[in-house]
């Protein structure tokens, strides 16, 4: 039982950091570079404690079923104007990050 509360947590706080600095960007028209690190910022520090949290490891994979697809729905045009503007404002090119293809 002691999992699925720890599970309910992590994505609460997840959840209302996107909230709340979504709510900051709209209200004091901050840099969305500014966001966008202090989304990273809360982030780490929110799922830092999930090792001690956790006695198994289903958890932490559950955790991650679930919140790389929300985060993947964010870049996608429909939640751009929201939620997806703390992560995509920035105006970069579309990149799977550090990931390149080269043709030889």
């Amino acid at each position: 039982m002691f999992n699925w509360l720890g599970i309910a947590l992590i994505l609460i706080i997840l959840t209302g950091l996107l909230v709340t600095l979504s709510w900051y960007k709209r209200t004091f028209s901050s840099h969305p570079e500014v966001v966008r690190k202090l989304l990273h910022i809360g982030m780490g520090l929110a799922i830092l404690p999930v090792p001690w949290l956790f006695d198994a490891t289903w958890p932490a994979l559950l955790l991650v079923v679930i919140t790389a697809p929300a985060l993947l729905a964010l870049r996608t045009a429909r939640f751009r104007g929201n939620w997806g503007a703390v992560l995509c404002s920035v105006g970069r090119r579309q990149s799977l990050g550090k990931f390149t293809l080269s043709v030889e």
